[in-house]
């Protein structure tokens, strides 16, 4: 864990929190704090180690940490929150629920004789490459157009889909802006049983009042479907 001389005192509040929960748990001799890596070292850095974890349930806009791993020859560990759910096919690294730490654990012990980062590499520089990405964005920017104001009324649509900042679990159905899990089956079994976009005829074949739908959709369980705006959802 990087620990700069110059931080902040809110920082340095949080590395104490992080030290006692370390004590507590008796792992004084398997953390390790230090200075800040400069980029130059990170290639040697990200080496030296048996598996990345990126398990936290920050939201990245686009996380470059797993690919930079296993890129060095350490396969990464991620949780399927914000675009880390998307950045790699599941094929190409190993995924986890956030706060699923048994997971963790078991993965961390299998990860060294079952996981062969051959084709992961392979798929990251066909497709993560420095020119590919520079030419995605040049593209994506320059091929866009001006639309009117899009007249948004979620009550005059009868298509509706599940947000991409939302997705189904063993957990239950999790939320990067809440961070947590909720418990709700019917939402769920909608979600599994009908392929994006459902109707409100679906959300009643699986019990959900209008009532309860439009709740739903008031508290960003469930969004809208405009099919103008479902191009590049999630990833590029």
């Amino acid at each position: 864990i990087g620990l700069d001389a110059k931080v902040s005192t809110e920082i340095r509040e949080f590395y104490k929190k992080v030290e006692k929960v370390i004590k507590n748990y008796k792992l004084n001799n398997s953390v390790l704090f230090h200075k800040w890596v400069p980029y130059s070292l990170m290639n040697e850095y990200y080496s030296l180690g048996g598996v990345t974890l990126c398990i936290g349930n920050q939201i990245e806009s686009f996380g470059n940490i797993p690919l930079e791993s296993i890129l060095c020859g350490t396969p990464s560990i991620i949780s399927r929150v914000g675009a880390y759910r998307y950045i790699l096919p599941e094929w190409a690294v190993i995924k986890t629920d956030h706060g699923d730490l048994e997971d963790v654990a078991l993965k961390i012990l299998s990860t060294k004789d079952d996981f062969d980062l051959k084709d992961s590499i392979s798929y990251i520089n066909d497709n993560y490459s420095l020119e590919r990405m520079s030419e995605k964005y040049i593209s994506l920017i320059h091929s866009q157009k001006l639309n009117p104001p899009l007249k948004y009324n979620p009550r005059k649509s009868n298509l509706f889909t599940i947000p991409p900042w939302c997705y189904v679990s063993k957990k239950g159905l999790y939320n990067d802006y809440e961070r947590n899990y909720r418990k709700v089956k019917k939402l769920v079994e909608l979600f599994l049983k009908y392929s994006p976009p459902f109707s409100h005829e679906d959300a009643l074949r699986v019990g959900l009042t209008k009532s309860e739908l439009d709740r739903e959709v008031d508290r960003g369980y469930i969004i809208p479907f405009f099919r103008q705006l479902c191009v590049g959802i999630g990833y590029f």
